[in-house]
């Protein structure tokens, strides 16, 4: 199908280059192949016919930061924002080059900017959760993780990431409550399977562990991390076992 409608809209816009439409959506076709150059030479030419529309402004936005270059990136939703200051999604991905940055604090602000224009944003209260985890604010992350569930309560990552929140304010029975919630609406979470493993390993509940990474480790064979948890964890609940047996 994208073969197909790439082939018209290529026409489309040999016809009549300024068909903005049509730019657009070669454009999108283009990126979902993975042809992020052509995909922005094409949102180029669309900016170009509407230089004040700040969705055209937006994807070469996109485009930019999928080609790695965070530095133009940033400068380009800083455009969109002159021309749209509450675009929620170029807030937030403002934000989002930020952190990838490593510049967390300069991250924060935007995402609660993203939160003022709409609080049910999952995304943006994601991102903001781990970037105050990663500025090392963890009761604030709690609070984000907290706030983001009243509004998706079944959210699998916001459970997941407040099961890490909670962990690092030394909240363990919250910590497994979180994380018991997110396997029990998706069993095979893997990232929620490493988490409660570790923390049963840290525990020295080995056999429960065990069964935890093993799960995780069937679903991730290639993960040489979770494989050295799993290794120490089965050693560890044979050494229990054995210890029970000579009792």
């Amino acid at each position: 199908h994208l073969a197909a409608a790439r082939h018209h809209l290529e026409r489309a816009v040999a016809v009549n280059p300024r068909f903005f439409l049509a730019h657009v959506n070669l454009g999108n076709v283009l990126a979902d192949q993975g042809e992020t150059e052509a995909a922005l030479g094409h949102f180029r030419d669309a900016a170009a016919l509407r230089p004040t529309d700040p969705a055209a402004a937006y994807n070469i936005a996109r485009m930019l930061f999928e080609q790695g270059d965070l530095d133009a990136a940033i400068a380009q939703y800083e455009q969109v924002l002159v021309l749209a200051p509450g675009y929620v999604q170029a807030l937030n991905n403002l934000g989002y080059c930020h952190a990838a940055q490593g510049s967390y604090e300069n991250a924060v602000p935007y995402y609660r900017l993203a939160l003022a224009e709409d609080p049910s944003f999952l995304l943006a209260s994601i991102n903001l959760g781990n970037a105050l985890l990663a500025l090392e604010e963890y009761e604030a992350a709690v609070e984000v993780f907290k706030d983001a569930l009243e509004h998706d309560e079944a959210n699998i990552h916001t459970l997941y990431n407040l099961g890490r929140a909670t962990l690092r304010v030394g909240s363990r029975e919250q910590a497994v409550d979180a994380l018991g919630r997110a396997l029990a609406i998706n069993p095979e979470f893997v990232p929620a399977l490493v988490q409660l493993g570790v923390l049963h390993l840290e525990q020295g509940e080995a056999a429960a562990a065990a069964e935890l990474l093993a799960r995780a480790a069937s679903l991730a064979p290639d993960d040489p991390g979770i494989q050295q948890h799993l290794e120490r964890a089965r050693i560890l609940a044979a050494d229990a076992a054995q210890a029970a047996q000579e009792e």
